[in-house]
């Protein structure tokens, strides 16, 4: 090639600026699909609306993706608010260290507080439970 070092430069400065569009192209499509999919289970998801201004908060959520990890004024907010990190996985939440597991056949009854399944069930529009149960 008999390019002039000038020339040989702004070519690889193209060929790096669509590679890097292309890249960033690729991303957003990757998270218009997200977007989109939570967006679909966040609305099936039974919410009280009347609780969070007639808005449903999951498709909010939903909305706020970002692929790129920008946050938002709010976002860096509640990051003040909530604090350190209190554990890396559920296995060393302090939490959660006292739960023993449903065993009926020993009469130890499930469990529906806070953090419970069932509890996660019912957030989730899930069947109320049993009666006497929780």
């Amino acid at each position: 090639m008999n390019l002039p070092v000038c020339r040989l430069r702004q070519c690889l400065e193209a060929a790096g600026a669509r590679q890097r569009r292309n890249t960033v192209q690729q991303h957003k499509l990757a998270e218009w699909s997200v977007k989109t999919i939570c967006s679909f289970i966040g609305a099936q998801a039974m919410v009280d609306t009347e609780k969070h201004g007639g808005r449903n908060p999951l498709i909010d959520m939903a909305a706020d993706i970002d692929i790129f990890g920008r946050k938002s004024p709010e976002e860096i907010e509640q990051e003040k608010l909530r604090g350190p990190v209190v554990a890396r996985s559920i296995e060393e939440d302090p939490r959660f260290q006292g739960k023993v597991a449903a065993d009926p056949e020993k009469g130890v009854e499930a469990d529906n507080g806070v953090g419970s399944y069932e509890a996660f069930m019912m957030l989730m529009g899930g069947p109320p439970p049993m009666p006497g149960r929780g």
